[in-house]
């Protein structure tokens, strides 16, 4: 009954397999995700259930695996993320050249999964979304240029579908580094060092939004406000 929880996840991304040429693994991937969030909802019935899924990206690109992997009567709501330089859409080296495609591609993974939600009859959190800092940069005195302005397009795409009515429950940047900073020239993190929003495996601020990211922080503040109103009432 924990308050500070809002739900459970079966999985950081879980996928169906590497390729679409087996059915049965396709199966085994709806049965574990079925019988696992029955078995959350069996010991714990106060929170909500999801997948962890990053969407299409992470259902062999295709949207009815995604739609099938979420139409189980014990996972609450569905999930994706976005990621533009895992998946090769943008170069942070090359920012002003693959930032426009950036966004369109961002624009038109988002507008799938609110047609897909529609679909299915229930919501969707973005729970994961980043940018790095600009020329991937890991200091937190350096520019942020980009990582803002794709913030802020993300930030509106979320907003006025809400407020459209669509299906899209909010989101998560990825993510929170706070005060947290890493005292190593290469980025790598060692054991012993402070934790940032960056996994060990990854250099320490690439995605990590730092307390001193004051322009960052404003937009982030303002969206939150803006998405608090839509749950205000007369």
């Amino acid at each position: 009954e924990d308050p500070t929880i809002m739900s459970w996840e079966l999985a950081n991304e879980p996928r169906p397999g590497t390729d679409t040429s087996s059915i049965d693994k396709q199966n085994y991937y709806y049965d574990w995700i079925d019988s696992t969030a029955q078995f959350i909802k069996s010991i714990d019935p106060y929170h909500l259930v999801t997948t962890g899924s990053e969407g299409v990206m992470g259902s062999l690109q295709v949207d009815s695996i995604f739609v099938k992997a979420h139409q189980s009567d014990f996972i609450d709501y569905a999930t994706f993320h976005l990621w533009p330089k895992n998946w090769g859409w943008f170069n942070a080296k090359y920012a002003e050249q693959t930032f426009d495609s950036t966004s369109q591609n961002a624009k038109k993974y988002f507008n799938t999964h609110i047609i897909l939600m529609k679909e299915i009859g229930k919501p969707i959190v973005l729970e994961e979304f980043g940018l790095s800092r600009d020329n991937e940069d890991c200091k937190p005195a350096s520019s942020t240029l980009y990582r803002d302005k794709y913030f802020s397009m993300i930030f509106e795409l979320i907003y006025n579908s809400a407020k459209s009515g669509n299906p899209i429950a909010g989101s998560n940047f990825w993510g929170w580094g706070g005060k947290g900073r890493t005292q190593r020239d290469n980025f790598i993190w060692k054991i012993g060092d402070q934790f940032l929003a960056d996994p060990p495996q990854e250099p320490q601020g690439f995605n990590s939004v730092f307390d001193s990211d004051i322009s960052t922080i404003k937009i982030i503040k303002t969206h939150s406000e803006k998405m608090n109103s839509l749950n205000k009432t007369d």
